[in-house]
């Protein structure tokens, strides 16, 4: 697979060309030379695997400095070819424009501030010399669009490649450039990023990043801002435990082993709880509220409006009183009214109680019994499976929009299931969760009753 590219020399000056071919034979240290930058070794490995090779994947955790050193990269390609042309490709425009070309923007400004400056003029997601050496970026949603960049030196990136679907990526392949760059998170289990690390191996350069192999991990201190620190690590380990495949992902780097084994896939909660997957709240207003009393549970109340849900109140070592008494203001501050799903297994019990012999104007109050009979008691084994997956339908069809918390896409992600000897469903016990290093799923379990067959159907009715 190792085919450098080599730099053009001819006209050059000896002292620029010997500096020319340093610079391409590390561009590595074209960052630190001509940028006044400093990279960690993966960041080194990343720049110098494009070098060598045709086509690179990297894979990493949060916030590891994937498109920083992509930031890089691109600035090196413009300094040692006299023609030649970037695309950088993604999901979205703020990803392209306000994350990765703003990387490409920082280190032209340290190039210059150093001396060493490339030329060209630089905009939001443009860098055009001439005709045949210029830069771009952008996000499509139609294949089409990825024509006509030929160049004997075409650099293309496809930055949160898990997120780009397959057509963009065959449509990238089908410019044949000289280098093609995916960086992602190994938030899917399908797909050409994910081929890439496994069916489609032998055709890339592979590097995944680990939250222990970036500098403010392995140094115990903060030396980069921005980067994954040890306390977001601990954070994430209280969040969803190592076992989990949010904590498998997000912090090792890593693709889970047990993506298909989960009621709901990782990539469908990532995708909504993006910043670029908004619904707008109308419908029906419903409030799921799982209660806990002392311990490491907590009483959650979620409010879901249509498509769009928010974690209303989460706290923790409260009594039926205190409880009752915020959830009842919190219901009386939308005398629009709707209907609450109260979980009434064990202390619960007390506070539907509470809540229903109020009767708060407007507001229909319905009790949840996870472990009841379902309505399609053919299909799944209680209640609680049967939510679960009325909310996994709504996440597949694109049709929920949730906030982008640690514990509750967590809990989303990691719970898993299994079909029963009569071919019912039937979820992972919370035993069983919290025997792997897992939290009780709160926050999931109060999201999931509001898509109760029950809670549902009368709360469309109303609405209608």
């Amino acid at each position: 697979m190792t085919t450098r590219t080599r730099p053009v020399l001819n006209g050059l000056g000896p002292r620029r060309a010997r500096w020319l071919v340093d610079t391409w034979s590390d561009p590595a240290a074209y960052a630190v030379r001509a940028c006044g930058d400093a990279l960690y070794p993966k960041q080194a490995e990343y720049l110098r695997a494009v070098r060598d090779n045709r086509r690179v994947s990297i894979v990493g955790c949060n916030t590891s400095g994937k498109d920083w050193a992509t930031g890089r990269l691109i600035p090196w390609w413009f300094s040692i070819f006299k023609e030649c042309k970037v695309v950088v490709l993604g999901p979205t425009n703020r990803q392209v424009k306000d994350v990765v070309w703003k990387e490409v923007q920082t280190a032209v400004s340290h190039a210059d501030a150093n001396g060493n400056p490339i030329g060209g003029e630089l905009t939001t997601t443009q860098w055009q010399f001439t005709d045949e050496k210029y830069g771009l970026g952008f996000a499509t949603n139609n294949p089409q669009n990825i024509q006509g960049f030929h160049s004997p030196h075409l650099l293309v990136v496809i930055t949160e490649a898990h997120n780009v679907d397959d057509t963009f990526i065959d449509a990238a392949l089908r410019l044949s450039p000289e280098r093609l760059v995916l960086t992602g998170n190994p938030f899917t289990s399908m797909g050409h990023f994910f081929d890439s690390f496994h069916s489609k191996r032998d055709q890339y350069a592979t590097i995944q990043i680990s939250a222990y192999d970036t500098p403010n991990v392995t140094s115990g201190e903060i030396q980069v801002p921005g980067l994954i620190t040890l306390e977001d690590i601990e954070e994430r380990k209280a969040d969803w435990g190592e076992s989990s495949a949010m904590f498998q992902a997000s912090i090792m780097g890593q693709f889970p082993d047990n993506l298909d084994d989960v009621i709901i896939p990782l990539n469908w909660v990532r995708s909504a709880a993006s910043k670029d997957h908004t619904i707008e709240p109308e419908g029906p207003h419903i409030l799921g509220l799982d209660v806990a009393r002392y311990g490491t549970d907590k009483t959650v109340l979620v409010h879901r409006n249509g498509g769009h849900a928010e974690i209303a109140w989460r706290i923790q070592g409260r009594d039926v009183v205190e409880v009752s008494g915020y959830v009842g203001r919190y219901m009386e501050d939308r005398p629009e009214g709707g209907r609450i799903v109260i979980d009434a297994v064990g202390i619960g019990a007390g506070v539907h109680d509470n809540i229903k012999h109020a009767n708060i104007p407007n507001w229909h109050v319905t009790e949840f019994s996870g472990g009841s009979k379902a309505r399609q008691n053919r299909r799944y084994a209680d209640k609680n499976a049967e939510a679960w997956y009325a909310l996994r339908r709504a996440f597949e069809d694109g049709a929920i929009d949730i906030p982008d918390d640690p514990a509750l896409v967590g809990q989303l992600s990691s719970r898993g299931f299994t079909i029963q000897g009569d071919r019912r469903y039937r979820l992972e016990s919370k035993d069983k969760m919290r025997e792997s290093g897992r939290h009780s799923p709160d926050e999931a379990d109060a999201l999931a009753m509001t898509y109760t067959t029950l809670a549902t159907e009368l709360s469309e009715a109303l609405f209608i």
